[in-house]
């Protein structure tokens, strides 16, 4: 459990046994600057990889990094706030806050990005998944929104806005909530994209897809 009201919260952490690193920021803490919780690649084999757990309030006037170079984060706090919201994972992402960034938020996963709970950013929302992307919360971007999947599909449920919406995905692309886009929305996929709700766009919408 840690606690800070000034300066830079930074967590290192190079075991090497396959314990669950869990880290918790207590609650109403607020840093001056930035927050980097970091669990570095120290394991001799895939059995002493570290999973990162993140409980707590995360809230700073600057960068909010959460990265595993090992294995998984799940993100369990109740809000993660900052200036550009960075979460990075050598396997899968789940995330269960309230994220909120002034800048961008970037989600960056070998596997597969689990967003469940609302982001707000005033500038670019990113999910970059090695294998799916699956959204359940709803996302607003004054900028950009990208939901890319470089192997599997994009599954998203939550409510999108922003200016650029485009989702990406080698297999397929589910849509069941509305997008709504100051710019453009690009649908993208290698095999289908399924579209249940309204998107309202000012720009083009496009569909590029085996099967649509």
């Amino acid at each position: 459990s840690l606690k800070t009201n000034a300066g830079d919260l930074v967590l290192g952490n190079g075991a090497y046994n396959d314990a669950m690193l869990t880290v918790t920021v207590e609650r109403g803490t607020k840093t001056a600057d930035s927050i980097t919780i970091h669990n570095y690649d120290n394991s001799q084999n895939e059995k002493d990889d570290n999973d990162l757990v993140v409980y707590g309030e995360l809230i700073a006037t600057g960068d909010v990094n959460i990265i595993n170079d090992e294995s998984h984060v799940t993100v369990d706090a109740s809000i993660v706030q900052g200036d550009n919201v960075t979460v990075d994972a050598a396997s899968y992402i789940s995330n269960n806050a309230v994220v909120e960034a002034t800048g961008n938020v970037d989600f960056v996963a070998v596997t597969t990005v689990d967003n469940r709970n609302g982001i707000t950013a005033n500038k670019d929302v990113t999910f970059d998944a090695g294998n799916a992307v699956a959204n359940g919360g709803n996302v607003t971007a004054s900028q950009d929104v990208t939901f890319k999947a470089a192997v599997g599909a994009v599954e998203n449920k939550g409510v999108i806005r922003g200016a650029d919406i485009k989702f990406e995905a080698e297999t397929n692309v589910i849509n069941t909530n509305s997008i709504t886009a100051s710019k453009g929305v690009t649908f993208d996929a290698g095999d289908q994209v399924t579209n249940n709700s309204n998107v309202d766009a000012t720009e083009d919408v496009i569909y590029n897809a085996e099967d649509y």
